[in-house]
């Protein structure tokens, strides 16, 4: 599967970068973090907004407990 195109990428990138920026004062310490971003299976991918990225990172943050 591919990732649509350059354009595309670089949003995904940017908004990643962005979201996590906004995340990362809430994060506890002592972590190294890879974040990837993977292809959305089903709609628009322009149709993805930083709210919607920085929802995700919550959740996964959350979940695996790194959130202070």
């Amino acid at each position: 599967m591919s990732f649509w195109n350059a354009v595309s990428r670089n949003r995904a990138r940017r908004l990643g970068r962005e979201a996590f920026r906004l995340l990362k004062c809430r994060l506890s310490g002592g972590h190294d973090l890879i974040l990837l971003v993977y292809p959305e299976t089903e709609g628009d991918p322009k149709k993805i907004s930083l709210c919607d990225r920085a929802e995700q990172l919550n959740f996964l943050f959350t979940k695996a407990g790194l959130l202070k």
